[in-house]
């Protein structure tokens, strides 16, 4: 039996790269019972997107670190307890589908040591750059990394090379231990027709969870320095959800929904769609080791992006081709906005199409599953 286990994810979150998991999971193993232990309705979510038959799922008490941080170490720590207990059938593999620095400790302290386990790191490991007090998670990845270090039948799945390179200043001595792959992600396929009514007319806007951290704000910036260059065909869209509160008075970015509530799987494709080109504010020094499933979803929907450059976008670059433009600061993505608005670029732009199709097969599930036997990540 093999045990994939989501510690955190509620309702949508991670949907897209579990559901990638657990079918290359239950593909390289179809003779054996993989059982899915998450909560909920983000199991029931999951289960729409893995056909197997041999994936059974069980739902688990998850209690959000956002409501109760003390009551989530405790849950987690009961929910692994549980499943180092169960006797019934023999575990052969244990994945931590979402690995954060209390759950990697305890893991490794009621697992089975003859028990392979095998962490997929998500971005929590940026807190390692940041300034960290005890009662901060940053404070505990280190320890985490470190505790039974000398543990065998582990590895740590991170989803980017450039992610491995930059883990691995932090935190050397598990470089052998540490694989990276490309973030899996399940392959949308629109069947609708994107309609303009305006055909002069270029929408461009953010997309996924607008937030202080992402410089989500940086869209009205943009807006108010191509305003003063004199262009007016730009419309601005967010497809996701976040705060409108602080939205300035004479701004005509719209959200798509009520901005308050995740939009529905549906209603955040369709809003894709809407886009002619995808903005990302995020800092230079952001993403060195995070993946973006909001860049997947560019991809996926064949849209191409406008974003001030970092680690992750230069990496995923150079391996598939140029995707959209990568500016140095807001001033350059304002520029190449303007440019595109009066018709400028637009054999570069035609460029990007066949590196599209690199980066869906580079993403794409056969792909990760290829990667993952080739690093011999299996242990069993």
């Amino acid at each position: 039996m093999i045990v994939a286990y989501e510690p955190f994810s509620t309702n949508l979150n991670h949907v897209p790269v579990n559901s990638e998991f657990l079918n290359i999971i239950a593909d390289r193993f179809p003779d054996k019972k993989i059982v899915f232990y998450g909560e909920k309705t983000h199991m029931e979510n999951v289960r729409k997107n893995v056909g197997a038959d041999n994936v059974v799922f069980k739902d688990i008490k998850i209690i959000e670190p956002s409501q109760d941080r003390v009551g989530s170490v405790l849950n987690e720590k009961r929910n692994v307890q549980f499943i180092s207990s169960l006797e019934n059938e023999k575990i052969e593999l244990l994945v931590v589908l979402n690995s954060h620095p209390h759950n990697m400790y305890f893991v490794k302290k009621y697992v089975k040591e003859n028990i392979p386990v095998l962490f997929i790191i998500h971005g929590n490991i940026e807190e390692l750059k940041r300034k960290k007090h005890i009662y901060q998670l940053g404070y505990w990845i280190k320890p985490a990394f470190g505790y039974k270090k000398h543990r065998k039948n582990k590895r740590y799945l991170v989803l980017g090379d450039s992610i491995r390179t930059n883990l691995l200043q932090y935190i050397d001595y598990i470089r052998d231990e540490t694989v990276a792959v490309p973030h899996p992600y399940t392959l949308y396929v629109n069947t609708g027709e994107r309609k303009r009514n305006n055909s002069n007319e270029i929408t461009m806007g953010m997309i996924g969870s607008f937030s202080s951290e992402k410089r989500s704000n940086q869209i009205f910036v943009l807006e108010k320095k191509i305003k003063e260059s004199g262009v007016k065909n730009i419309k601005y869209l967010l497809v996701g959800s976040g705060d409108s509160q602080d939205f300035p008075k004479d701004t005509t970015v719209r959200f798509i929904g009520d901005g308050k509530n995740k939009l529905s799987e549906n209603d955040y494709n369709n809003g894709i769609e809407m886009l002619d080109f995808i903005l990302f504010f995020w800092p230079k020094d952001s993403y060195q080791m995070t993946a973006s499933g909001a860049l997947c979803d560019a991809i996926v929907h064949n849209k191409p992006i406008i974003s001030i450059r970092n680690d992750y976008l230069t990496w995923v670059f150079n391996e598939v081709g140029d995707l959209g433009f990568l500016c140095e600061d807001i001033d350059e993505m304002a520029d190449t906005v303007c440019r595109i608005s009066r018709g400028g670029l637009q054999e570069q732009i035609q460029s990007f199409n066949p590196n599209f199709q690199k980066a869906r097969e580079f993403f794409s599930r056969a792909n990760v599953a290829r990667i993952m036997d080739e690093k011999s990540v299996w242990m069993i």
